[in-house]
């Protein structure tokens, strides 16, 4: 006798069990029917709660046909950020280390600089040259109103006041220059070196050019330390924000035109059980001449952190036209012989096993092709029990 057969007659004998007389009072209690009809057996809410009996809803989803594929898990372009210097430098302390979670803004370490130094007494110097320019400009606005005034007494010539108003023009023009020269140095201090103006000379920071990270994320690379070198070709850090995450993959040319950006994506990591959702966001433009595939990209989100960069992952992409499925959980399915059921609520307190056919996994559903209608409910939790349960009866006859 094959699985299939001696799972039908699992059900036919458990339905014959049913009227056994020995048999009436023995929980679960059973309800008779022919060998024709599914196996249906009544438990009370008390039994229900000692068997740890749990009920879901069919509910309708959509299913597609499904392309599998490998990928690696690598993180977006605008959620790395490889910190460099400004300036040529000797580390002096660093503050974080590999595998370390950074926010944006927090030191990372500081490095001395001669071009600080350099670059403070230049402000200091260009600070003075904008007072000596506003005390010039200060003097020829008032020769200029002098000018002007002897003028009108005709103690001064036109030629006179109108020199003084052009040497007045000319030192607006000198404080203009050199308070410009004063903002550019103060951004080079505050902006590219983050260093404070006004910070004492004779400080033992004065001369120290701070890193700080320029995004939230955990450090993937640190290539410096006290002591090192650092030039302004080298990544000092990377710093990597891993809370979504790509999916790079390939997919045949004969299969790209059966999806789009948006596309549903499923990922599994080799050997695990966990999958994850994830969306095509991008279908390359140009095929790979020798393999004939094309790139794509999936964005997962990862905020549990359970992706890490460079993972292998295994992809499973919906292709072709969605269709209507009706889905249950997959704790609800079982397995006599080689033939699937569910336990579906039949009346209150009553449970029916049915034979069902079922396709696609995602996650922790199952898409049922045959067997049931939308709207029924089946069991879940304690579908095992029930069907112990009906095993055992028709072991008993």
């Amino acid at each position: 006798m094959t699985n299939s057969c001696r799972a039908a007659a699992a059900i036919a004998l458990f339905c014959v069990a049913c009227t056994h007389p020995d048999r009436s009072s023995d929980p679960p209690q059973t309800h008779d029917a022919d060998a024709s009809q599914p196996a249906e057996m009544s438990l009370t809410p008390e039994q229900q709660a000692d068997a740890g009996i749990t009920l879901a809803t069919v509910t309708t989803g959509s299913d597609s046909d499904v392309e599998q594929v490998s990928g690696r898990v690598v993180l977006p372009d605008t959620q790395v950020w490889r910190v460099g210097v400004r300036t040529d430098g000797l580390v002096e302390t660093v503050a974080v280390s590999v595998g370390d979670f950074v926010r944006r803004g927090q030191l990372l370490a500081r490095y001395h600089a001669d071009e600080l130094r350099d670059a403070r007494a230049k402000y200091r110097a260009a600070l003075a040259d904008v007072e000596r320019a506003r005390a010039a400009e200060m003097l020829a606005l008032r020769n200029a109103t002098r000018a002007d005034t002897l003028l009108e007494l005709k103690a001064a010539s036109v030629q006179q006041a109108e020199a003084a108003r052009q040497d007045a023009v000319a030192a607006g023009a000198a404080t203009r220059t050199a308070e410009i020269e004063v903002n550019r140095l103060r951004h080079v201090l505050e902006h590219d070196l983050q260093v404070p103006v006004d910070l004492d000379p004779d400080s033992e920071l004065a001369d120290q050019v701070p890193i700080y990270a320029p995004g939230s994320g955990y450090v993937l690379e640190r290539n410096v330390s006290a002591g090192r070198a650092v030039h302004t070709t080298d990544d000092a850090f990377v710093i990597g924000d891993p809370s979504r995450v790509w999916v790079l993959a390939s997919l045949r040319e004969d299969e790209v035109t059966r999806i789009h950006v948006d596309s549903a994506a499923s990922i599994a990591l080799p050997g695990g059980t966990d999958t994850f959702a994830g969306r095509v966001s991008n279908i390359g433009q140009q095929a790979d001449a020798s393999t004939r595939t094309v790139p794509i990209r999936i964005v997962v989100d990862n905020r549990d952190g359970r992706l890490r960069p460079e993972m292998l992952a295994n992809v499973a992409i919906g292709v072709g036209t969605p269709r209507q499925v009706l889905v249950v959980p997959s704790d609800a399915v079982q397995q006599i012989g080689d033939e699937d059921v569910v336990f579906v609520v039949s009346a209150p307190a009553r449970f029916r096993v049915r034979p069902i056919r079922v396709g696609s996994t995602s996650g922790n559903t199952v898409d049922v092709l045959q067997g049931l209608k939308a709207g029924e409910q089946v069991v879940v939790s304690g579908a095992f029990i029930l069907k112990s349960q009906l095993l055992r009866a028709a072991i008993d006859q």
